[in-house]
């Protein structure tokens, strides 16, 4: 093989993040003096939100970072590593001083932009709720998605899931409650040929999930009443 051609691709494999190997995530500090101080090098805040997550009083965080490039990253389910943008869940509680303390580091649970169909419109939209609820939104081209995480036992559970859509002609929305474990159904029509309707059913959905059970958008195991919590939106 011409020694050109071998330099050529080795240089390709030390400089561009798609040749190299699977991508590693930064460790972030534990404390940080402002929110500026979670965002490494080649890293962006995307998106930042404010409220009391731990119910002290105090103003916590949740911001989104995004690297600045391309790289190989292996997202679950799938275990091969493909060409995408890493995007990381930040979650830090105020101190008394003013200081933040690093809560959770989520390198997976956020959907990267070549995941939806939106694209970079749809990112990953936070909000913390008067309840101290962290609300994970995504939009789409055909409607919405929001799941809502709760801090108790030194950990994020999800409490609640839910989705808007359109499919033939009808509007959807599919609302689950993991405490009170009930799913309502939604559905009118877009050319009102059909009255509106709304279903409550009860679900039998396992325990709370936490990040460290439920690792991505999309993977909720299926249930013996046939429930299947699964963005169809991007699925």
């Amino acid at each position: 093989m011409d020694r050109f051609f071998i330099v050529t691709i080795l240089s390709l494999c030390a400089c561009n993040p798609i040749f190299g190997q699977v991508f590693q995530y930064p460790i972030l500090p534990s404390v940080a003096h402002s929110i500026d101080d979670f965002k490494p090098q080649k890293w962006t805040i995307t998106d930042t939100t404010f409220g009391d997550l731990n119910k002290d009083g105090l103003k916590d965080v949740a911001l989104v970072i995004e690297y600045q490039d391309t790289v190989l990253e292996v997202l679950p389910p799938d275990s091969i590593a493909k060409p995408s943008v890493p995007r990381i869940l930040v979650i830090a509680f105020q101190l008394q001083d003013g200081r933040y303390s690093l809560s959770a580091q989520n390198n997976l649970f956020l959907l990267r932009s070549q995941e939806m169909d939106a694209g970079d419109a749809g990112g990953a939209g936070l909000s913390i709720d008067k309840k101290g609820v962290l609300h994970i939104h995504y939009e789409f081209f055909h409607g919405d998605a929001e799941y809502k995480y709760r801090h108790q036992k030194d950990d994020f559970y999800l409490i609640g899931y839910i989705q808007h859509g359109i499919a033939g002609g009808v509007f959807m929305t599919d609302d689950y409650n993991f405490l009170t474990k009930k799913h309502r159904h939604e559905s009118s029509w877009v050319e009102d040929v059909h009255p509106a309707t709304s279903t409550i059913e009860k679900i039998t959905a396992p325990l709370l999930q936490s990040f460290k059970t439920f690792i991505r958008p999309g993977t909720w195991p299926v249930e013996e009443d046939g429930m299947v919590l699964e963005n169809r939106l991007f699925r």
